[in-house]
């Protein structure tokens, strides 16, 4: 499940990607691109629309997806954000 929620601390837009047994949340205003490669990831990995992703609670039943779909996600998102860390991290080495 996707989605939008008021962060309960400053009150900023966050956005949230949550699968079983985990969580991803994003500031929604800082990371519209990563939120657009997540949920395109996410909807290829799933065989869904987009759409779908964001609006159905159950999508992961909906979609038939089984706990080896569920780990191949994560795996996915996992990799997708450690590419992501890697590449700001080689930028703000070469910043100094």
């Amino acid at each position: 499940m996707t989605g939008d929620a008021p962060c309960p601390q400053c009150g900023h837009l966050l956005w949230f990607v949550q699968l079983p047994g985990q969580t991803y949340v994003f500031q929604r205003n800082r990371n519209e691109a990563r939120r657009e490669r997540l949920l395109n990831l996410m909807a290829e990995q799933l065989g869904v629309s987009i759409e779908q992703l964001t609006t159905s609670p159950d999508i992961y039943e909906e979609a038939g997806a089984d706990s080896l779909d569920i780990t191949e996600l994560i795996m996915s998102l996992d990799e997708e954000m450690e590419t992501e860390l890697a590449q700001y991290m080689d930028e703000r080495a070469r910043d100094v």
